[in-house]
Order: structure tokens, then sequence, then C-alpha cells
């Protein structure tokens, strides 16, 4: 009897646990929609994959430099450095415009040698509103490797 009991509460914790885990695999798994939050925005496609920032954005504009930061919940950032905000087409380089790419922690950045341009389509100073495209390739210093990426923002900024 007692054997017999010891398996009842050992299968009734075994369906409990995998009751838990499923429901919690589902909440992991679950697609997060939320790329869109404030009417702001920053997705960019890399490796044949759409990111987008769903788990923080956030835009500042001081010392002459815009920076646009995004994190994404696929364990991905990319930050855009700006000197250039005026609407028109300016390109990426080591110095004034620069964009950093971070995948399961490895860097990726722009630099002089490498093709990239941004976008600037508008650019609201009295709103503290900038929006935009860019493609570049980004060069991995640790494995000499390079990759392309695409993608837009439309974000808020502060001072």
């Amino acid at each position: 009897m007692k054997l017999y009991l010891q398996k009842i509460i050992v299968l009734v914790c075994v369906i409990t646990a995998s009751g838990c885990a499923k429901e919690l695999l589902d909440i992991a798994t679950e697609e997060n929609t939320d790329c869109n939050p404030n009417g702001q925005h920053m997705t960019w496609s890399v490796d044949g994959n759409d990111v987008c920032a769903d788990s923080f954005l956030q835009a500042d504009f001081g010392d002459q430099v815009m920076s646009i930061n995004g994190i994404s919940d696929m364990v991905s950032s990319l930050t855009l450095d700006l000197q250039d905000t005026e609407v028109g087409v300016h390109d990426f380089n080591g110095a004034s415009n620069f964009m950093l790419l971070t995948q399961l922690g490895f860097p990726w950045m722009s630099s002089d040698s490498l093709p990239g341009s941004f976008e600037i389509t508008s650019h609201d100073l009295a709103h503290q509103k900038i929006a935009g495209t860019f493609q570049v390739d980004l060069f991995n210093e640790q494995t000499n490797n390079v990759k392309s990426i695409e993608g837009e923002f439309d974000v808020n900024y502060s001072d």
C-alpha cells in the first residue's frame, strides 16, 4: 500500500509539473507583437531574421549626436549614433555616423571600409521625432566576418 501511495504522489507531481512547464513554455514562446509601442518602432533584418526592439527602445539627441538604442527579446541589440540628422541620405563610417549590432554578445560594427547608408525620411525638431531607414554591412573584429543589416526606425527622442 505504501509503495502504491508513493507512486500516486509521484504521478500527481509529474502531471502538475508538466502542466506548469507547458504553461511556462507557452508564455516564453508566445510571439511578442509589441514592436510598435506608443507609435514608435525600430526593426531590422539580419541573417534572414526580422527583429524588432520589443524589449527596449530609446532615443536621445545631445552633443550633436542622435543615439537610438533598441533591444530585442531575441538576444540582440542595435545602436545608431548619428551626427547627420537632417533629411536625406548619409553614409555610415567609423567616426561620425556609426552602428553597433550585438548578437549573443558578439559586436558587429560599421566601418569606413564597408558600404552602408541611412536615410533620414523625416525629422521634426519641434516634436522631437525622427524616422529613417538604413542598410549597411557590419564587421566583427573577433571573427573577421561581415554581415548585412537593413531596417527602419521611427522614434521620439529627448534632449
